[in-house]
This record gives C-alpha cells, sequence and structure tokens, in this order.
C-alpha cells in the first residue's frame, strides 16, 4: 500500500500530522516500516489558529502520540485568520500556503529532509474534478502528484482509496 519509492535509505522524514485520521494513518505506517524503509521518522504539526479549542486539542493529541512513539515533534502555531486576511486569502488558501511555508521551514532548517503528506487517492480525484471545473485545460486537469518542490513533499499514499485509510 505504501509507496516504498519515494524513500531513500538514511533520510529523515518528517510526516505531515495533524492528528486527523489521514495522517494518524501515515505516521502509523511509517513508524511500522521505518526500520524497513531505512529512514529516520519524525513529526510536523500545524496548529493554523482556525478551528479554536478543536484545533489545539488535534495538536496536543499529536504531541502526545509523537511523545509515547519516541518520534521528535516540531510544531508550529499560526494565526491563519490574519495571514489571509492580510494577504486576500481565503481562510483555506491562506492556511494552505502557510502550512507549507512551515515544512518549507522544517526542511530548510535541517529538521528533516523531506516531508510526507497524507494526500490520498480521493485527494487527487478532488484535485482534478476542482481544475476541471475551474476551467482548466486539458493539460491542466490534473490531480496531485507524488512529489512536490523537487521531491521535498512527499505523499506515500496518493495511490490508496480514502476507503482503505478508514479501514
Amino acid at each position: 500500500m505504501l509507496n516504498k519509492k519515494l524513500f531513500r535509505s538514511g533520510e529523515v522524514v518528517a510526516v505531515a500530522f495533524s492528528g486527523g485520521k489521514d495522517s494518524a494513518c501515515l505516521f502509523d505506517m511509517l513508524l511500522k516500516n521505518k526500520s524497513s524503509l531505512g529512514i529516520t521518522l519524525k513529526a510536523v504539526n500545524v496548529e493554523h489558529g482556525i478551528r479554536g479549542e478543536t484545533s489545539v486539542r488535534d495538536s496536543e493529541f499529536v504531541r502526545a502520540v509523537c511523545d509515547r512513539a519516541g518520534v521528535p515533534l516540531k510544531a508550529y502555531k499560526l494565526d491563519c485568520k490574519a495571514f489571509s486576511a492580510a494577504h486576500g486569502y481565503s481562510e483555506e488558501e491562506g492556511a494552505r500556503i502557510a502550512r507549507y511555508e512551515c515544512f518549507k521551514d522544517a526542511v530548510q532548517s535541517g529538521f528533516c529532509d523531506k516531508i510526507a503528506t497524507a494526500h490520498h487517492l480521493s485527494d487527487s480525484f478532488e484535485t482534478t474534478l476542482f481544475n476541471l471545473f475551474r476551467g482548466a485545460s486539458a493539460a491542466g486537469v490534473t490531480g496531485i502528484s507524488e512529489t512536490r518542490d523537487n521531491g521535498r513533499i512527499i505523499r506515500p499514499l496518493e495511490k490508496i482509496s480514502k476507503r482503505d485509510i478508514d479501514e
């Protein structure tokens, strides 16, 4: 199920761990397979400041899971409402942009070599439809790719359905 070709032995891979079931599934899969993949596992959590106490509890859950598993965590706390308003973005778009800036920082600061996100097949299909409905050309009607930012962002669940993740 896990796309193992995205990993190189000796790498430090940080899971983008929100606390939701998709990222928890990815965290669990990588924790169980880190030895066979030859990777060091870490985690990155971004608390966007959008969902109030629910988001704070998710971040506390992530910290507790990482502590129990002995996995180092780099946590970011942002005010994406203010960031989005200041730059004219919707909250969702602003949160996405800010989240990827945190991922970039985690790599550039030396915390990890790459970030693994829990994007899956349903996300890719949704992206394809979004691109189609917003009027993209035939070349632009694509889903998400397995990698982004020169391989610094990887999506090892990209070929896995949401149903498989739920199971």
